[in-house]
């Protein structure tokens, strides 16, 4: 996300060589590096927008809302306000959350002061379904056939660390650590330590690992040696097996190329087949053109495959990015990205990094969808457990 200083607004973002200066302006989404205030010091922000003191333009909206925008902390220098007595709730700090947030068993001042004193419930309301796992965020809800299973769904990880894992046992397709934790079965002697006492990677089979014949001689028996050392009347293998006498000094590529439907390459005791770009080998001899559109990614709408190559189209409305043929660019307005951040919704410009905030004061914003048609965004809210228009 790195453009050329083109103003002091959201867009400016500088090379890796500043300082980096964290802004919680995404939650871990966008982080913008120090601005290049010397290059933008003459420019003037507008009338609704607020001048932080590196030269950064922000929207008037996100000053004294105790989240720091402008990377300095300018923005976040406010005089002690009072709350509103009906509509607000004061929080230890000092800092103000609207009153419905009170005792909601959320915790929305910076200090949590706002869940303190509140009756005492014995039950524990949870956002999840009945068939469902709720990780330790208390935001996070997953099918409960995944908990225990070896692999990490909670952002936590708090799916893999209950006590239920310890007592269970695993299923047919699982493999059980040592300390009864589950995993995956396929990731048993995958060379990388799945549980977290490694019992996964004890006792495990050795294998040989396979010469590469373009650069070394299989010797048999898990022995490479390189191909400059085959044929040199030279012992190099544990039984001569680099000096064939019926195989060094003959190229096996002259003979009907060898077999090889494309490319032939001789060595000095034997010969293997190549294919060229756009193709694979099938077996040790012949080549198949590889189907690129086959993998994704490779055209940003539509892919044609043709022998050897592909080539990118796109639809009505759109033009190859002529700095990239396999993407495609509209021909008319901006892609933008929409984006939950819990307590509001915001959109960011694709082009030019340029940032606003599209809903305030929601309360837990965690997922949304856009229809292009009517202009309408939805949104859910795991608190109050609705959905919104």
């Amino acid at each position: 996300m790195l453009s050329t200083c083109s103003g002091c607004r959201w867009r400016n973002v500088f090379p890796r060589d500043y300082s980096r200066e964290t802004v919680k302006c995404v939650r871990a989404l966008v982080v913008l590096e120090k601005c290049c205030v010397s290059r933008c010091a003459d420019e003037t922000c507008r009338a609704d927008e607020f001048t932080c003191a590196n030269g950064i333009c922000i929207q008037q909206r996100w000053v004294c809302d105790h989240d720091e925008d402008c990377g300095d902390g300018s923005d976040e220098k406010c005089p002690t306000s009072t709350c509103q007595p009906q509509a607000e709730f004061t929080c230890a700090d000092g800092s103000c959350v609207t009153s419905r947030w009170r005792c909601d068993n959320d915790p929305d001042c910076p200090d949590g002061s706002d869940e303190q004193g509140c009756p005492v419930s014995n039950k524990t309301v949870s956002r999840c379904l009945p068939r469902e796992f709720e990780c330790s965020d208390r935001m996070t809800c997953i099918h409960q056939s995944w908990v225990c299973d070896g692999d990490r769904d909670c952002p936590d990880g708090s799916d893999e660390h209950t006590e239920d894992c310890r007592n269970k046992t695993c299923r047919p397709d699982q493999f059980q650590c040592r300390n009864r934790a589950c995993i995956l079965g396929r990731l048993y002697c995958s060379g990388q330590p799945e549980c977290s006492d490694g019992s996964d990677e004890v006792d495990c089979p050795t294998h040989s690992p396979a010469c590469d014949k373009k650069t070394h001689f299989d010797c048999g028996g898990g022995v490479c040696v390189p191909l400059a050392l085959v044929c040199d009347k030279k012992q190099d293998c544990p039984n001569w097996e680099d000096e064939p006498r019926d195989l060094c000094g003959i190229n096996e590529c002259a003979v009907k190329n060898g077999g090889c439907s494309q490319i032939c390459v001789d060595t000095p005791a034997s010969y293997y087949c190549e294919c060229m770009t756009g193709y694979k080998l099938m077996d040790n001899h012949t080549c198949d053109d590889v189907n690129e559109c086959e993998t994704p990614g490779s055209c940003s709408q539509e892919c044609i495959n043709e022998k050897g190559t592909f080539k990118c189209q796109c639809v009505n409305g759109y033009a190859r990015d002529p700095r990239d043929h396999t993407r495609c660019k509209p021909m008319e307005g901006h892609a933008s990205l929409l984006f939950a951040r819990r307590h509001d919704i915001r959109k960011i410009s694709l082009d030019h990094h340029e940032m606003t905030a599209i809903v305030n004061n929601t309360k837990s914003a965690t997922a949304l969808d856009f229809v292009f048609r009517t202009g309408m965004i939805f949104w859910s809210d795991v608190s109050d457990q609705k959905i919104y228009k």
